[in-house]
């Protein structure tokens, strides 16, 4: 390829990107409504809390049951 048609091509990709609001690359984080912040919180902090060397054996003797069926 010669290099006016390479930088026409970087042009063209540059432009489209900007008018897709640059939504290509990493996930932009927004608030889903039916996410419970807190609840997504607290259970992040308890995986934190966590052992890195437990077993998952282990980890659901720790951890409360949690997911979709889960008892409430």
């Amino acid at each position: 390829m010669s290099a006016p048609v390479v930088v026409l091509l970087a042009l063209a990709l540059v432009l489209v990107w900007i008018f897709a609001g640059g939504k290509g690359g990493a996930r932009r984080h927004h608030a889903s409504p039916d996410v419970d912040e807190d609840e997504l919180a607290q259970a992040e902090e308890e995986l934190r809390r966590l052992d890195a060397g437990a077993t998952p054996e282990q980890a659901e003797e720790e951890l409360d049951d949690w997911g979709p069926g889960a008892p409430k």
